[in-house]
């Protein structure tokens, strides 16, 4: 039977597993560093275009800005022939008593997978990685968004409980939905003529332009008014977002928006070179992930949020890329532009009675309850008094 080492032990410690296979249980975030070459590499070979919030250094920028006293990180890695082939990235935090193994990335990150190397011995790797999961000894796995394609659910001993709250997130083929520099085929004559028309309308404001900003200090400001325009505009709708008004959602965009190394894309439209839009996305493997479109919402410019969208596939279309993904949960506004979609779950998998109670009780009762609640009365709440007290300041 296959061993593994103990989070709480050495991370220098090896354990072989079979078929030449070697887990290794990394503990810290000196270690999770230390991986970073190995990592890139295993990246570069494996990714699919979701594992773009699993690369190493959106995680490192992650651990940076979120990873806080109260959670344990733990990697796991598999090594076939003395080469990483397998990274679960995953930290443990205890809640009402209960300890509960998560991906890392949350709430940053929209899709959670593991990376594996594409290999006959994957189905195997992952199966030993659960085991070394298991040796964790929390009391529960929870997966949140868990798209249909992720390699996650190869794993055949895993037997996850399905939790509330199944969606599905809409994708646009840029083949489709842009002609050069204007709307394509996808789009009806009306919907392309009334593109053209918002464009003259804004320019009677001032003169648009479209750019797109190489990482640096310039990216870094204009991804922290993309924060503003969403925080503000949301705000304004009397939504209250705790994550979008988290400072850690700011900073981490402010952050990555100045390596060269992350996927991050930033464009913009501005208007006599005041940003209007801004554009916060990521590139991996011919997708491009739309994460933050947000528009200036003391500029009542008509249809700019339709505009931005349509720029945003227009300039992941230049950069090479064939599908733009706009994530869960599909929106009415989503899916005017979406050619197809693909299910989003949230998974669990308890190991103790607290974690059967947790996951039975809590994931799959009082939570679900308890978002219909915050999202009826307590956003709407929290929002007029946030919109009032800048009024003020």
């Amino acid at each position: 039977m296959t061993t593994y080492t103990n989070p709480t032990a050495s991370a220098d410690t090896v354990e072989h597993g079979p078929m030449g296979i070697r887990i290794h249980v990394l503990k810290g975030v000196k270690e999770f560093k230390d991986l970073r070459a190995e990592w890139d590499e295993l990246y570069k070979r494996a990714a699919k275009p979701h594992h773009v919030f699993q690369s190493h250094t959106f995680l490192r920028h992650w651990i940076e800005c979120y990873l806080g006293d109260e959670a344990r990180l733990v990697v796991i890695c598999g090594w076939l022939k003395n080469q990483l082939a397998m990274v679960w990235p995953l930290v443990i935090r205890r809640k009402m008593g209960v300890d509960i193994v998560t991906f890392m990335g949350a709430p940053v990150a929209q899709f959670f997978d593991v990376l594996v190397e594409d290999h006959e011995e994957r189905s195997l790797l992952l199966n030993e990685g659960w085991k070394a999961l298991l040796a964790l000894e929390a009391d529960v796995f929870v997966g949140n968004n868990i798209r249909q394609d992720t390699l996650i659910h190869s794993c055949e001993v895993m037997s996850p409980v399905e939790l509330p709250g199944r969606t599905t997130a809409p994708y646009a083929m840029l083949s489709i939905r842009v002609d050069g520099e204007d709307p394509g085929r996808a789009y009806s004559a009306r919907e392309r003529s009334n593109y053209r028309r918002r464009l003259r309308r804004a320019g009677d404001f001032g003169q648009i332009s479209f750019s797109s900003l190489q990482p640096g200090a310039e990216a870094s400001v204009t991804a922290c008014k993309a924060i503003s325009f969403k925080n503000r505009s949301l705000l304004k709708k009397s939504i209250w977002s705790p994550t979008v008004s988290d400072p850690k959602f700011r900073l981490f965009f402010e952050r990555l928006a100045t390596d060269p190394d992350a996927a991050l894309r930033v464009s913009t439209i501005t208007c006599d070179g005041t940003e209007i839009g801004v554009e916060l996305s990521f590139d991996c493997n011919g997708h491009t992930f739309g994460h933050v479109l947000a528009t200036d919402p003391d500029k009542s410019l008509e249809g700019i949020g339709s505009v931005l969208i349509l720029r945003a596939f227009i300039s992941a279309a230049a950069r090479g890329t064939h599908t733009f993904e706009m994530m869960a949960p599909a929106d009415q506004y989503k899916m005017r532009h979406a050619d197809g979609e693909i299910s989003v779950s949230h998974l669990a998998v308890a190991f103790t009675m607290k974690g059967r109670l947790y996951r039975d009780i809590y994931l799959k009762n009082v939570q679900p309850v308890a978002k219909i609640i915050a999202k009826m009365w307590i956003s709407p709440i929290v929002a007029r008094r946030l919109r009032a007290r800048s009024a003020i300041d």
